[in-house]
């Protein structure tokens, strides 16, 4: 007979485990720990989840996916591009790496420490990488002419650096994502954007243009 599951137990693991990962990260939260934080049986654990990796899953999709909306919004009030393509890089590596307690951090842990036979299902991160593709095409100039697909792809790689960044600020102190790495690489994504933007700054020289 099918044992018939009770939404408090399941809040409860999740509560436990929350709890566990912030305070001791992934890799030393074992499901031991969480079941008894959590007051079940460790038997208990695997009637509602099949893994770790799928708790911390549980955990991080709602709050990365409620981040990314907060990030859309904030971007979409600006009005000006190179602004909001600064904001986009500045919050995906700098910001999100440490926010919220290391919701990053554990779930880095989580997939390095993940066997082949592990369940992964990427829909999460391909929902992340079209949502923003789709802002940094308000981000550039008809001139950079990128496809959908190409923004896509730039979208991966600024996840892939994310990952970078949210290991490097955990291993090092000053391992935070700096002003110059930004600026650089939305000077490579979208020059014109950046270069109209440095002509409205307070103190800009005007543009000499030849007769």
């Amino acid at each position: 007979m099918a044992q018939v599951k009770k939404d408090d137990v399941r809040a409860a693991i999740l509560e436990g485990a929350d709890a566990l990962f912030r305070e001791r990260g992934y890799s030393g939260a074992t499901l031991r720990a969480v079941a008894k934080r959590s007051n079940v049986s460790l038997a208990n654990i695997y009637v509602y989840f099949e893994s770790k990796l799928e708790i911390v899953f549980v955990l991080y999709a709602p709050w990365f996916m409620a981040r990314l909306e907060r990030l859309e919004a904030e971007a979409s009030a600006l009005d000006d591009p190179h602004d909001r393509l600064r904001l986009i890089i500045s919050a995906l590596w700098r910001e999100m790496p440490t926010e919220d307690g290391g919701m990053a951090v554990n779930l880095m842990q989580a997939l390095s420490s993940a066997l082949p036979d592990d369940r992964y299902d990427p829909s999460l991160i391909r929902w992340a990488e079209d949502r923003i593709a789709r802002l940094l095409a308000t981000c550039m100039s008809a001139d950079r002419n990128l496809s959908p697909d190409a923004l896509r792809e730039v979208a991966h790689v600024l996840f892939m650096a994310f990952d970078g960044f949210t290991i490097n600020q955990r291993l090092h102190a000053d391992g935070v994502c700096t002003d110059a790495t930004i600026d650089a690489f939305c000077q490579l994504l979208a020059p014109r954007a950046v270069a109209a933007n440095a002509s409205h700054a307070p103190g800009a020289k005007p543009e000499t243009r030849r007769p």
